[in-house]
């Protein structure tokens, strides 16, 4: 009876270990976290009225922000456990300081490909290259 009992506690560990770790992406990210608002840090907003946003929308593969003075929305696709591809971005037309902020942000972000979140920290990378980090609103 111990035999059995032994054996189904160890199967038991083993499928909840399977299972955490099935919600892990590789790059050590969990997919759940990304689905929030974020704010741009570390990039150069000298100039513009704000630091530009994105906000992930899992029901609808969207994203969508603001690029410092602009809303801006589009589609994304999350492939592999670390990859990420933007559908063409667009955005309204107003003019505002620090355009040159905002048209470097949209061009940095539809170059991204791959994502991870460590530490409460987004970042968006091409090819191991950082282009943005984020932190959450």
């Amino acid at each position: 009876m111990k035999k059995h009992l032994s054996a189904w506690l160890a199967a038991a560990i083993m499928l909840f270990m399977v299972s955490c770790a099935s919600s892990q992406k590789s790059n050590g990210s969990n997919e759940a976290d990304l689905f929030k608002s974020w704010r741009a840090t570390g990039f150069d907003t000298t100039g513009a009225e704000h630091s530009p946003t994105i906000a992930f929308d899992q029901a609808q593969n969207r994203v969508s922000g603001n690029g410092s003075c602009n809303r801006y929305s589009g589609g994304y696709t999350l492939t592999a456990p670390d990859k990420i591809a933007f559908s063409p971005l667009a955005s309204t037309k107003m003019a505002c300081p620090g355009l040159n902020v905002e048209s470097r942000y949209l061009e940095l972000l539809n170059k991204a490909n791959k994502w991870s979140i460590k530490d409460g920290v987004l970042t968006l990378s091409q090819d191991g290259t950082v282009l943005l980090t984020f932190v959450a609103e």
